[in-house]
């Protein structure tokens, strides 16, 4: 049965990378056209361009969404923070529980991807924000990568850190309606094109498969 789990994860993660992948790749060349600020060409153009003139800009979206953001950051650093404890209690990194240690590992991959994104501009803003004098970069949506991946691998992390079945449940919902007001959010604010969110829901997907494969492995590892 654990054999069984663990493939299905491991083909989950390589779908959902390929998915991304080749979103990305749709995004680059399919239907690329000048909808951009200043004249910035962007992929997928007819989608974007007409959610965008439905939705306009909404800035009280805007900061609701970045206020949620700070939330994954404090999650991030408070298992950081137990992971940190756990290594000085026991006096081994290596002693550290296993899911922690993922968490670690998932979220470095995650700063990795957004490096990667910031240099390789796939798209940039529908608007220009304050302050700056041109749009930034902006594929995929960094908000809802961050939100998605954190919220995301905190469901199973907390499976395994806890029994509490009452606890697991609260923490199942909130991170389940976290996630949804981020993608809702983001998309409602109107910072982003709509392949920005999509596509950020696919990468942060791979990513969250990754991190239950790899707790699967484990599990089967030690059986």
């Amino acid at each position: 049965m654990r054999r069984k789990k663990t493939n299905t994860a491991a083909i989950a993660t390589a779908v959902c990378f390929a998915i991304s992948f080749l979103f990305t790749i749709a995004v680059m060349f399919v239907d690329v056209a000048a909808i951009g600020p200043q004249g910035a060409r962007v992929g997928l153009a007819r989608m974007n361009g007409a959610v965008r003139d439905i939705i306009g800009v909404n800035e009280m979206w805007y900061d609701i969404t970045k206020y949620l953001g700070v939330l994954a950051i404090l999650i991030a650093g408070a298992f950081a923070l137990y992971g940190f404890l756990q290594m000085i209690r026991k006096k081994s990194i290596f002693r550290v529980d296993y899911a922690v240690i993922m968490l670690g590992v998932i979220y470095s991959l995650t700063i990795a991807l957004y490096v990667f994104f910031e240099v390789v501009v796939i798209n940039v803003r529908p608007v220009i924000m304050a302050g700056e004098d041109a749009a930034q970069a902006s594929f995929p949506s960094s908000h809802t990568m961050l939100a998605c991946v954190i919220f995301g691998t905190a469901i199973p992390a907390f499976m395994r850190l806890s029994e509490d079945r009452k606890k697991r449940l609260i923490v199942t919902c909130a991170c389940v309606f976290f996630v949804i007001v981020m993608i809702a959010g983001r998309l409602l604010s109107g910072v982003h094109w709509l392949s920005d969110i999509i596509a950020a829901v696919f990468i942060s997907s791979a990513l969250i498969s990754l991190y239950v494969f790899l707790l699967q492995w484990s599990k089967e590892s030690v059986s």
